[in-house]
C-alpha cells in the first residue's frame, strides 16, 4: 500500500495454505511469490501477494482484510490482480513513487482451470494493458 505495508492479498488471507511440500525456489528465496493453495476455493494461487478476492478471511481479529473487500466492492465470483507501477516526479526525482491498482482478472470458474503458465500470462497481459493506459494518460 502507499504507506509501505502489504496490500490485502491471498498471501495474508486465513484461507492460504502456505505449508506446501514444495520447497521455496532456491533462486528467488521469496515466500511472497511462491504459489499457495486457497482452502476456501480449492485452487492454487500463483503470486499470492499480488492476488485478492472478495472472500478474504481475517487471519486474526481486527486485521481488516474482510472489510477491505467490502469497502472497495470486490465481486465474489472473481479473482483480482494487484498491479504496482513505480514512477518518478519532478519534485523528488531521486525517490520512487508507486501507483497501486487492482484489476478484475478472471472468474474463479475460469481461473481454476488455468495452468500456472496461463495464470502468469493473464497477469502479465493485465499489467501491460494497464501500463499502456497509464502512459497514454500522461
Amino acid at each position: 500500500m502507499p504507506n509501505g505495508g502489504m496490500m490485502p492479498s491471498c498471501f495474508l488471507c486465513k484461507w492460504a495454505k502456505k505449508d506446501t511440500p514444495k520447497p521455496i525456489d532456491p533462486k528467488e528465496k521469496n515466500p511472497l511469490i511462491e504459489p499457495i493453495q486457497c482452502q476456501q476455493h480449492g485452487i492454487a494461487i500463483w503470486l499470492p501477494s499480488s492476488h485478492v478476492c472478495a472472500n478474504l478471511g481475517d487471519p486474526y481479529d481486527g486485521s481488516g482484510l474482510s472489510t477491505f473487500a467490502e469497502e472497495v466492492g470486490l465481486e465474489s465470483k472473481y479473482i483480482y490482480a494487484w498491479l504496482e507501477f513505480s514512477y518518478r516526479t519532478q519534485e523528488h526525482p531521486q525517490i520512487p513513487q508507486y501507483h497501486h491498482e487492482f484489476v478484475q482478472l478472471a472468474p474463479f470458474e475460469v481461473f481454476s482451470h488455468w495452468t500456472l503458465e496461463e495464470k502468469m500470462n493473464a497477469y502479465n497481459q493485465a499489467r501491460k494493458k494497464k501500463e499502456k493506459e497509464l502512459s497514454q494518460a500522461k
